[in-house]
Parts: structure tokens; sequence; C-alpha cells
């Protein structure tokens, strides 16, 4: 088991029994934490829906063998779903069509279509595009190197809590710095600022933020556009991150730039 492996089953089994804990369960020593979720609740009508897809989003995880989800033949194409192949696997790199936020992620790994298994990745879109049904079954993994971290902020935008620090103008969603006392250092995942790379021998990397709230965050947002859209996104927050040295692969491959296999580590697909 990797090292990115072994800390994401960490991550997994801490924030897992933590969550199905009792609401309030997980609090410290105030006894405000119940409150404050049952007021996010009656505000937000889309709380307990977030919470479950939470919920749903740890048991993909754990899910190693992966799993089956059926998409609609008509969101699948080239223009709706990026894919770029990463160490002989075919991943998600990016979704511009938003239907497929709620049954995709950035970094999913694509295993088998219609129960055929894939050689490439202009079979794997040959195949959306002739199937005979209305529907398409995607066996996937459910985002292979990254990590799922669930904090609740005390006050509605009140980002600075996170502790996180983020990059510069043309990469604003990397995570530059990770402070101890900030509520995604203590969530324990992330459990510490840097991680392993994918693609460059396992050289240490920054995390970079990839979704808030089954958003993506775009690859080339400035620090002040990811503030401001975890600000828009409520109390309750479902973030996922990824090694900075995948992320930049996944954005050669948006700019449909072909990068030598031997410097990225990107396999044949």
């Amino acid at each position: 088991m990797d090292s990115i492996q072994r800390e994401k089953t960490v991550c997994l089994e801490t924030q897992f029994q933590r969550d199905n804990q009792p609401i309030g369960g997980y609090k410290s020593n105030d006894d405000n934490k119940k409150e404050m979720r049952g007021k996010m609740n009656s505000e937000a009508p889309n709380c307990e829906s977030l919470h479950a897809y939470i919920q749903r989003f740890r048991r993909e995880l754990f899910r190693k063998d992966g799993f089956t989800v059926e998409v609609d033949k008509t969101d699948l194409s080239r223009k709706s779903m990026t894919l770029v192949c990463v160490a002989d696997c075919i991943c998600i790199a990016a979704l511009p069509n938003a239907k497929l936020h709620s049954l995709l992620h950035v970094d999913d790994v694509i295993v088998k279509v219609n129960r055929q298994t894939l050689p490439s990745i202009d079979f794997c879109y040959t195949l959306f595009r002739t199937t005979d049904e209305n529907k398409v079954q995607l066996h996937i993994k459910r985002v292979m190197h990254g990590i799922l971290c669930h904090v609740i902020l005390s006050t509605n935008g009140d980002v600075d809590s996170l502790g996180l620090g983020f990059g510069n103008q043309s990469q604003g969603n990397e995570v530059t710095a990770m402070h101890s006392e900030g509520l995604v250092a203590k969530s324990g995942s992330p459990s510490r600022p840097h991680t392993h790379g994918v693609v460059n021998g396992g050289m240490l990397v920054n995390w970079g933020l990839v979704e808030i709230n089954q958003s993506p965050v775009s690859f080339d947002s400035s620090p002040a556009d990811v503030r401001d859209q975890i600000q828009r996104s409520g109390c309750e927050l479902a973030l996922v991150f990824l090694p900075m040295d995948l992320i930049n692969v996944f954005k050669e491959g948006l700019c449909g730039e072909r990068t030598d296999q031997t410097s990225t580590g990107e396999g044949t697909c």
C-alpha cells in the first residue's frame, strides 16, 4: 500500500467514525455545535443532502474494486468530460457538464464502459458514442488519488478558520500553507500539508483543492476566486484535495498538450 493510500485509509476511518456519531457527538468542550447544526439544517434545506452525499462519498472511497454508475448517453462526450491517462489508468481530468457533478468527480478512474475493458481513451469515447442504450454503464474507482475533508465553519464564510493558505494568481487552488490550529488540519484529512506525488516518482508536493460541495474548483482560479467559492458554499463544507503534480497533468490534458511519458508518469492509454 503506497503512502497516499495509507493516509487516505487512516483519514477515511477517522472521519467515518466521527460522522457516524450522533450530531454534536464530536464536539469538544463547548455545547453549541449541536445547536449550530440544528440552525444550519433549518436555514439551509440542502445541508441534510450534503451530509448524505459525504457519507456516500466515503463509502465509495472504501470500495477498492470500484462500482458501477449509470449515466445518460447524451451527457457523455469529449465536450462534457476530459479524460487523461495516468499510469495506465483513464482518469477524469475535468467535468464541464454540470449534470455529471452528482455522479462523477475529477480523478475518478474509469475501469470499464458497458462491461468492456478500455485499451485507450479513444476507445472509451467511442463506446460512449456507439452504445445502443440510453444509459451508459461506467465501472469507476472513486477519486483514486484524493482525500475528502468534512468541516463545519462556526460562521458562514469564515474562510480563515480553515487554516489554509492558497497559491499564486495562476494556480490559486494550490494549498501552500496549512496551519495546525485550522479546521482542516484538526480534521486529520489531510493529516499534513504535503503528500507524495503521483507522477513525479513520489517526491513531496502540495495538496490542491479541486472540489467544494460537489462543485469543481477551476484549475485556473486565483486565490481570491477560491476564497469566494468557499464563502458562497455555506457553513458545512465537503472539500476534495488532490496532489498538485496530478493536477498539473490534468491541466495539461485540458490544454491538449502531450507530455513526455518518462517525465510525467503517464501511461500508454
